[in-house]
C-alpha cells in the first residue's frame, strides 16, 4: 500500500517529537514558542500570517506569529493587509488549492504606504510560502502564509509545510483568538444587508455587465485582464447570492433601487 504522506528522511525521532509537542498547545504563548522554537528546524521562517473567515465577503480575522520585534496580531491594520491576503488567496485557488511559493529580491510588494511594524517587516521578506485549508463545517477558509527574509522556500520545504500544516492548524484552533484591531465577531454569517455590499470596482464591473459588455471588453475598459474580471464576477456572484450574469444584473438593479 502506498503511503499517503512521505515522512521526511534523516529526521529521526526529532520530527515526531515536534509533532507530539503540538498536541499540548493551549495558549498563544505556547503556540509562539513551538512555531518559533522546535518547528524552526523543520520549517524555518520569520513570520507566519494566518487569515481565516469568508474571503468572498472580506470578513476575515488574522493571527500573526513572528520572531520580528514589534510584529504581532494586535499591531497592524487589517484594511491595508487585506489586498495582499486576497491576492495570495486567489492565487491559491487558481493553483488548484495546492501549496505554492513566491520569491522576490525586492521584498513583498504591498499596495499600501502603511508604516506599521508588520508592513515594514513584510517589505523585507524575500520568500513566501502559501497553503490554505477549507473548513466545511464552519463554512470558512483558512490561509497560512509563511515569510522568510533570508534564503528561500525550496521544494523540500514546500513538502514539509504540507505535512506540518494539519498539525499547525489543529494547534491554532485550540487557542482563543487574540483581540485584534478591526476584528469581526461573526465570520460565517454576516448581516443580511452587508452580504450585498459591493466595492466601487465591483459596482463598476456590474454596470458594464448591465450594458452587455463581455469580460474581454470590460478588461480593456478598466485596464485589467479578462481573468481578473472573471474573478471579480465570481466574488460578486457569491456576495449577492446569484449564479449567472443575468441574475447579477437583476440583483444589481434591485440593490440600486433600494439605495435610492
Amino acid at each position: 500500500m502506498t503511503s499517503l504522506v512521505e515522512i521526511p528522511k534523516n529526521t529521526g525521532d526529532h520530527f515526531f517529537d515536534v509533532l507530539h509537542k503540538s498536541m499540548h498547545i493551549r495558549r498563544h504563548t505556547q503556540l509562539f514558542m513551538w512555531l518559533q522554537g522546535e518547528l524552526q528546524t523543520l520549517l524555518p521562517h520569520d513570520v507566519l500570517l494566518v487569515a481565516y473567515g469568508n474571503f468572498s465577503t472580506g470578513r476575515l480575522r488574522y493571527d500573526v506569529i513572528s520572531s520580528v520585534p514589534g510584529v504581532s496580531t494586535t499591531g497592524f491594520s487589517h484594511v491595508d493587509i487585506k489586498d495582499l491576503i486576497s491576492g495570495l488567496f486567489d492565487r491559491w485557488v487558481r493553483h488548484g488549492h495546492t501549496t505554492y511559493t513566491l520569491d522576490t529580491t525586492a521584498g513583498v510588494i504591498l499596495n499600501s504606504s502603511c508604516q506599521c511594524n508588520l508592513h515594514r517587516a513584510l517589505r523585507g521578506m524575500r520568500s513566501v510560502l502559501v497553503q490554505g485549508m477549507r473548513d466545511e463545517r464552519a463554512a470558512i477558509d483558512v490561509l497560512y502564509v509563511a515569510f522568510r527574509s533570508n534564503g528561500h522556500f525550496d521544494e523540500g520545504t514546500r513538502r514539509m509545510f504540507e505535512i506540518l500544516l494539519p498539525h499547525i492548524d489543529c494547534a491554532s484552533r485550540r487557542i482563543s483568538a487574540l483581540a485584534e484591531h478591526g476584528a469581526r465577531e461573526d465570520l460565517k454569517n454576516p448581516p443580511a444587508d452587508e452580504s450585498a455590499q459591493l466595492t466601487e470596482r465591483e459596482s463598476e464591473i456590474l454596470r458594464w455587465v448591465s450594458n452587455g459588455k463581455t469580460n474581454y471588453e470590460i478588461g480593456i475598459i478598466l485596464g485589467i485582464s479578462p481573468f481578473t474580471v472573471k474573478n471579480h464576477l465570481q466574488r460578486i456572484f457569491r456576495k449577492i447570492d446569484v449564479s449567472n450574469r443575468a441574475q447579477a444584473v437583476s440583483r444589481f438593479e434591485e440593490i440600486n433601487r433600494q439605495q435610492q
